[in-house]
């Protein structure tokens, strides 16, 4: 996204070790729109809402590219 001029990760951005929250400060710093993330908000199994995560970015990924190479 930083392409089509969005602001990207801060340099000094440190994951979390403990997986419960890693997984909250990926969703949050994904460039998912308040829907999508209010639907990660729901799922209350860690593991459950990486898999949803990961299903959400690939979306996100398919249409970002698209928007690319459209110009």
């Amino acid at each position: 996204q930083s392409e089509l001029g969005a602001p990207g990760l801060p340099a000094e951005f440190v994951l979390s070790e403990d997986s419960s929250t890693a997984d909250w400060q990926l969703a949050a710093l994904s460039p998912l729109g308040p829907m999508d993330r209010q639907q990660l908000l729901t799922v209350d199994n860690s593991a459950q809402r990486l898999d949803l995560l990961v299903q959400l970015l690939t979306e996100a990924e398919e249409l970002i590219r698209a928007r690319i190479e459209m110009g």
